[in-house]
């Protein structure tokens, strides 16, 4: 390559015959993908790649190294539902719908349309627009209520029918008031007063604080109007967590975050480009952990930004998609790296190391024990964690069988899973007569545990008894 010479390529678009700069990349190969991710939104008659080679004595040369127009693209497929979500969110109200945990679930099982429409959960549910453009999909929204009710039936033990009916209820809802504030005038929006003032302003034109966050919601969705990529989301959003923001107002721009984060070809740009996956996911386990140092050598600008927010202020939310990203992952098929399994074996132990957590489980609990397991077993790691099959659904009899077998494993990561088990179950515990918790609190004191992990369920079981009496 020559010296003192600049390479560029510039991504344009076409709408109603006018080209306009979309941005400016360094690699080829991104631009082009760039272009072409643009291509498929639907938004543009026509992408073009054209680079530019540049010299410090100020010559300049351009070519074209890429167009091409809508129509040239092959038929799109049918979307269809995408993963199933790892953690039920379980839906009373339609607060619950709109909830950090429910648009997360529906994140993950529209992810492949809201790609195709760069879109996050929290526009889909609170523009109307994108509620008529879902309908028209086809019936992507019936074939998810009937997956989140199958689901949901499944875990409690109730009627599929019944609970599909309440969703549906739900979501009839949702899009009523969604369609009035199409029609609306008057509602608050995001402007110099940035978070703080439009969640005051809110709250001063709809007393109620279900609707007063209905709107303030969307408001911020209304903000991303224009935005034709989720990097461009997520540049958007950044700067509007300033200091001095409360908690509810942090609490909003973290979900809506979250919500940009669900796409995993962002975080493959966020990340910059890494040696291999195995290299990317101990990148992303940093940050989703807190414990990285903001520094990576090709990333977006925003990575650093947003990894200052999870360490000073933990965003819970984004952690969450993250550390589900990162699982999916662990759990999946692609090699961690080049070369044969004790090569894969290396980076996934070290995968592992950034997963452990000071209770003496894995950050991310159950779903995150589960995910190793799989991966174990794929490299037959000698020793490695073996897969957990409980003989019962019932929280009493599978934290038995949990303590039991405790007994049984070796080494620590297969300690860890039982640990992360043993803790997600005890999340799950309905109303325990107090006996019962005393016996589970018996079977954690005489265990084999370490320290930390007793403590972490002795103290869970002793809210469990607080909340018995009403403390």
């Amino acid at each position: 390559m020559l010296k003192n010479r600049i390479i560029q390529c510039e991504v344009s678009t076409l709408v109603e015959g006018r080209w306009t700069i979309d941005r400016v990349i360094d690699d080829e190969e991104k631009a082009i993908a760039h272009a072409e991710e643009l291509l498929a939104s639907d938004k543009y008659e026509a992408v073009k790649v054209e680079r530019e080679r540049a010299m410090l004595s100020g010559f300049a040369t351009v070519k074209p190294i890429f167009e091409q127009k809508r129509g040239e693209l092959p038929k799109k497929k049918d979307i269809t539902l995408s993963a199933t979500p790892d953690r039920v969110a379980w839906c009373e109200t339609v607060d619950d719908l709109c909830g950090d945990a429910s648009r997360r679930a529906i994140g993950q099982l529209l992810r492949a349309y809201l790609d195709r429409n760069g879109l996050t959960p929290t526009e889909l549910l609170h523009d109307y627009r994108y509620f008529k453009k879902l309908d028209a999909a086809g019936n992507l929204t019936g074939a998810a209520i009937h997956k989140i009710a199958a689901l949901q039936a499944a875990e409690r033990k109730i009627d599929t029918k019944e609970r599909a009916e309440v969703l549906h209820k739900l979501m009839a809802q949702q899009t009523g008031r969604a369609r009035d504030a199409l029609a609306s005038r008057g509602l608050p929006k995001l402007g110099d007063g940035g978070l703080m003032g439009l969640m005051a302003e809110a709250k001063r034109k709809t007393p109620n604080a279900s609707e007063a966050d209905f709107v303030a919601r969307l408001a911020l969705a209304r903000h991303l109007d224009g935005t034709r990529s989720f990097g461009e989301k997520l540049e958007k959003l950044l700067p509007l967590v300033v200091e001095g923001l409360d908690a509810p107002a942090l609490g909003l721009i973290d979900g809506l975050l979250a919500d940009v984060l669900g796409s995993a070809s962002l975080i493959i740009e966020l990340l910059g480009r890494q040696p291999h996956l195995g290299g990317a996911l101990l990148t992303l386990a940093l940050v989703a952990t807190g414990r990285h140092d903001g520094k990576v050598a090709g990333a977006m600008p925003a990575f650093e930004q947003l990894n200052r927010l999870i360490v000073t202020h933990g965003m819970p939310a984004c952690r969450a998609v993250l550390l589900d990203r990162l699982r999916r992952e662990i759990a999946g098929e692609r090699p961690l790296t080049r070369g044969e399994n004790f090569a894969q074996s290396a980076v996934f132990t070290s995968l592992i190391d950034k997963l452990k957590d000071d209770q003496g489980g894995v950050i991310g609990g159950a779903p995150m024990a589960d995910a190793i397991v799989t991966r174990s077993r794929r490299l037959q790691i000698v020793g490695g964690a073996g897969e957990i099959r409980f003989t019962s659904p019932e929280p009493a009899a599978r934290l038995e069988q949990l303590f039991k077998l405790e007994r049984e494993v070796r080494g620590d990561v297969p300690k860890r899973v039982v640990v992360a088990h043993i803790l997600d179950t005890l999340a799950r515990l309905p109303d325990t007569p107090a006996d019962a918790l005393s016996a589970i609190r018996s079977r954690a004191e005489n265990s084999a545990l370490g320290a930390p992990a007793k403590q972490a369920i002795l103290r869970r079981l002793q809210e469990f008894a607080r909340a018995e009496v009403g403390l």
